[in-house]
Parts: structure tokens; sequence; C-alpha cells
């Protein structure tokens, strides 16, 4: 990755998986990552992983993240996170969405796709 030196990046679903492993790498290519997920400290569905361990591995490498509770199911929220990165940061140059959830439920009780 080339370097990012001065650009501002947010990843969503970034407190654990794929997300976390762009985000620590947009920061180790010199990027501030704005980390977000649905909560700051805790998991939602009991999984692990928290946007506050996604933080401390970044800044432990070297890299700068600011860590900021979204749930991008929700439109005010969405809106919070990008007028928060702007205010903290002053712009966005990268946006990584990768935010996502997946229903583990027998295929029989499972609804059908939407059209």
């Amino acid at each position: 990755m080339s370097d990012l030196k001065g650009k501002v990046a947010i990843v969503t679903g970034a407190s654990r998986g794929i997300g976390r492993a762009i985000a620590e790498r947009l920061g180790s290519a010199g990027a501030t990552v704005i980390i977000s997920a649905r909560s700051l400290e805790t998991s939602h569905d009991g999984l692990s992983g928290t946007l506050r361990e996604t933080a401390a591995a970044i800044e432990a490498a070297g890299g700068k993240a600011i860590a900021l509770a979204c749930d991008v199911e929700n439109e005010a929220s969405r809106a919070n996170l990008i007028n928060e990165t702007i205010a903290r940061t002053g712009r966005i140059d990268i946006l990584v969405n990768n935010a996502g959830r997946a229903l583990h439920e027998p295929l029989e009780v499972s609804p059908p796709p939407r059209r």
C-alpha cells in the first residue's frame, strides 16, 4: 500500500475480522483511521473484539486511530460519524464500508429474499 500520511480513512465494522485488518493496514500506511462499529466497549452479538482493542492495536504499531460508535442502519448515527470525522480531522479521503452482520438460523425459518 502506498504512503497514506495525511490521509483520513473511515472503516466501518472495524471491531473485528476483515474490518479490523483493513483498519490496521491503513494505520500502518500512515492514515489516521476512524474506526467504527455499534459500540466502543462491548459486543452486541457476543463475539470478541471491540473498537477500543482495534484502536489500541493500531496505536501500538505507531498509527493513529479514533474510535467512534456508529450503527450504519441508523441515518442519524451515520450522519454523526461523518460530522464527527470532519470536526476532528477536517476531511475524509477513504471510506471502507465493511459493516455487516450475519443471522445464523436454519434455512426453513429464514425470511425469503427481498426483491
